[in-house]
C-alpha cells in the first residue's frame, strides 16, 4: 500500500494539474506568468516553484516505479508540464482565497502544516536544496483544498464530517471553479494553456528559447530533475 506521504504528493500533483480555470482577458503582462485580477504569478516566481514541482514529480515517478518494478523515465516535456502545473496551482490557490473571504470562511494554520513526521519523510526523499519548495509547495496546496471544502460546506450549510465532506470538497470546487470564470486572467501564451479555459495547447511551457537540437541531444545524460528544467 502506498505510504501516506506518497499518497499526499499524488493527490498535490494531480490536484495542480487538475485545476480547470476560465477567463476573457488576453492582455500580456510584461514580466508576468500569470495574472489575476489585481494579483500575479512573475516569470521568476512561476520558475522557481516549477522547480519544486520537478523534484515533486520526479520523487512521485521513482517512488511509483519502485512499486511497480518498472524503471521511472523522464519525459521530454517534464519542464513544461511542471510551469503549467504551478500556474494552475496558483490562480486555484488566488480564487479559493478571494471566494472563501467572500464567504466569511478560513481555515488556521494548524490544519494545513506539516507535521515533524512528514517534515522527516520530506527530508529523507528529497535532496537538501529542494525540501523547503516541496514542503511549501505541499502546505499551499493543502491550505488551498481545505479552504476548497470550507467554501462548500458554508454554501451547503452542513457542518464537515466523514458523512459530508466529499460533497462539501465537490461544490467548493464547483464554487471556485464559477468564480475562476469570472476572473480577469492572463496567462502568458509561452505557457501552452488556452486562455478559455487553461487547457493545454502547446507543448513548449518554457518562458525561454527553445533548447537546441544538441543540448535536448545531451539531456538524456542528465540526472531526472535538470533534465526536466
Amino acid at each position: 500500500m502506498p505510504s501516506r506521504t506518497l499518497r499526499t504528493l499524488r493527490v498535490a500533483a494531480a490536484t495542480a494539474a487538475g485545476a480547470m480555470v476560465l477567463s476573457a482577458c488576453t492582455t500580456i503582462h510584461p514580466g508576468q506568468a500569470v495574472v489575476v485580477g489585481d494579483d500575479s504569478l512573475s516569470r521568476a516566481s512561476l520558475d522557481d516553484l516549477s522547480v519544486s514541482y520537478c523534484a515533486l514529480n520526479a520523487v512521485i515517478s521513482e517512488q511509483q516505479a519502485a512499486q511497480s518494478g518498472v524503471e521511472a523515465a523522464t519525459t521530454a516535456t517534464a519542464g513544461a508540464d511542471a510551469r503549467r502545473q504551478a500556474a494552475q496551482a496558483f490562480i486555484t490557490g488566488t480564487v479559493a482565497e478571494r471566494t472563501a473571504t467572500d464567504v466569511g470562511v478560513s481555515v488556521r494554520e494548524s490544519e494545513y502544516v506539516l507535521t515533524e513526521e512528514q517534515l522527516g519523510q520530506i527530508d529523507d526523499a528529497f535532496d537538501d536544496a529542494d525540501t523547503e519548495g516541496v514542503r511549501d509547495l505541499l502546505e499551499d496546496d493543502r491550505r488551498t483544498q481545505l479552504l476548497i471544502t470550507a467554501i462548500g460546506a458554508e454554501e451547503l450549510d452542513v457542518e464537515l464530517s466523514a458523512e459530508t465532506t466529499e460533497d462539501a470538497q465537490a461544490t467548493g470546487q464547483k464554487a471556485v471553479q464559477e468564480a475562476i470564470k469570472a476572473e480577469d486572467l492572463s496567462i502568458d501564451p509561452r505557457l501552452g494553456l488556452s486562455e478559455s479555459d487553461a487547457s493545454q495547447v502547446g507543448t513548449s511551457g518554457s518562458l525561454s528559447v527553445a533548447q537546441s537540437t544538441l543540448s535536448q541531444a545531451a539531456a538524456v545524460d542528465l540526472p531526472s530533475l535538470q533534465q526536466c528544467l
